[in-house]
C-alpha cells in the first residue's frame, strides 16, 4: 500500500515523483513547512492505508485538525498524511490515472523487452 510505497520510493531517492507522504503524526509535523507552497496552504490528505474508505480521510490545511484526527485512530492503525498533488496531469480538463508496471531484470548486453498491451 502507500506505506510500502513510501519507504521504496525514499529508499531509491525517487521522492520527487510521489506526492510527500510522511507515514507517521511526528514527522509530518516536523517536516510539514518544508514542503508546505510558499503563500499558499497546503492541502493534506490523511487516509488509512489498509481501508478504501472515505469515512477514514480527511483533507486539511490545519495541522491541529490533522493531529486530533491522526490521535482519534486506534493504535493498530496504519495512516500516511499525503500532500495534495498541485498540478496533476489533465487530459481534456479532466485527472488523469497512470499505471505502469515495470519489470527490471539484468541481461549481460543490455537487452530491454517493452510489452505494450
Amino acid at each position: 500500500g502507500k506505506v510500502a510505497m513510501e519507504k521504496l520510493f525514499r529508499t531509491y531517492g525517487l521522492s520527487e515523483i510521489y506526492p510527500k507522504t510522511f507515514i507517521n503524526l511526528q514527522e509530518y509535523l516536523r517536516g510539514r513547512e518544508e514542503h508546505n507552497t510558499p503563500g499558499k496552504a497546503s492541502k493534506w490528505f490523511v487516509k488509512v492505508s489498509h481501508m478504501n474508505s472515505r469515512k477514514m480521510m480527511i483533507c486539511s490545511t490545519d495541522s491541529d485538525e490533522i493531529s486530533e484526527h491522526v490521535e482519534s485512530f486506534p493504535a493498530t492503525y496504519k495512516y500516511v498524511i499525503q500532500k495534495e498533488v498541485e498540478n496533476p496531469l489533465l487530459i481534456d480538463g479532466h485527472k488523469t490515472l497512470l499505471r505502469l508496471w515495470v519489470l527490471v531484470t539484468y541481461h549481460p548486453d543490455g537487452t530491454t523487452y517493452l510489452h505494450f498491451s
